[in-house]
């Protein structure tokens, strides 16, 4: 069998671990920000969690519950981690499908002839400052709202995650690009798809992210701002669509 144009002299395993590499520096670089006590909940998953969360981002119209656990017999505790709520949200799958991520566009940049070992780089850079601007553009969005709210925003780290769940979808999309041989139409098709697929899962995640205020051992009273906090989360997930598009760019075009 022939090896794949564009490919020779650039090994998987080679290709693997430069991506590997460079999620390790990527890594190193931005954990100096969270304490690992914190980090460690996110990655505190197993495999039950894993497939119903896959189901839950892909299949969203089929989930009927979006309330996260808490500890406590009152349930006013500490939010269960992943392995015990498939509400909560984790970094171990957003990590996973980015790494994916990075190496399907690097697989394809190679069927194109285009591939250098620069790809890699220049492929996560790019994904993480779509990503980081996402989320720079929610906590803005959700401290303005929440400052007249009687809610509690989501913290950094779970927008971090739900804002990475993307790269699933992303995934997905590419690999149906590959199995299906380049058929651009049937990769647009999928791309819709999995796109309203994300754009529920964001809408309805976040709209269950917000956290009630707690004043004087209660809850706090009904919030004022409800409808433009809904409109908001509802723009947040319509954006997901173009965002899948922008960050799979190479095959889109």
């Amino acid at each position: 069998m022939q090896s794949t144009p564009g490919m020779a002299g650039i090994p998987n395993e080679m290709m693997t671990n430069m991506a590997l590499g460079l999620i390790d520096d990527k890594v190193k670089t931005y954990s100096s920000w969270f304490s690992l006590s914190s980090l460690r909940y996110y990655f505190h998953v197993n495999n039950a969690y894993v497939v119903k969360k896959l189901q839950m981002i892909l299949l969203p119209y089929l989930h009927k519950r979006w309330s996260r656990e808490r500890s406590g017999n009152d349930g006013a505790g500490a939010f269960l981690p992943p392995s015990a709520d498939v509400n909560a949200p984790d970094l171990y799958i957003p990590l996973m499908a980015f790494v994916t991520y990075i190496l399907l566009m690097g697989f394809i940049m190679g069927i194109s002839k285009a591939f250098t070992p620069e790809v890699l780089g220049s492929t996560a850079t790019w994904a993480l400052l779509v990503l980081i601007m996402e989320v720079v553009l929610l906590r803005v969005g959700f401290a303005v709202i929440g400052s007249s709210a009687t809610v509690v925003p989501p913290s950094l780290l779970d927008l971090v995650a739900y804002s990475s769940y993307k790269f699933v979808i992303l995934v997905i999309d590419l690999v149906v690009w590959v199995a299906s041989y380049h058929n651009s139409t049937m990769y647009w098709v999928i791309s819709i798809l999995t796109g309203i697929s994300m754009t529920v899962f964001m809408a309805r995640t976040l709209q269950r992210a917000f956290v009630p205020r707690v004043e004087g051992g209660s809850f706090g009273i009904e919030d004022t701002n409800r409808s433009t906090r809904q409109l908001f989360l509802i723009a947040v997930g319509v954006c997901q669509i173009p965002l899948c598009i922008v960050l799979g760019r190479s095959v889109a075009r």
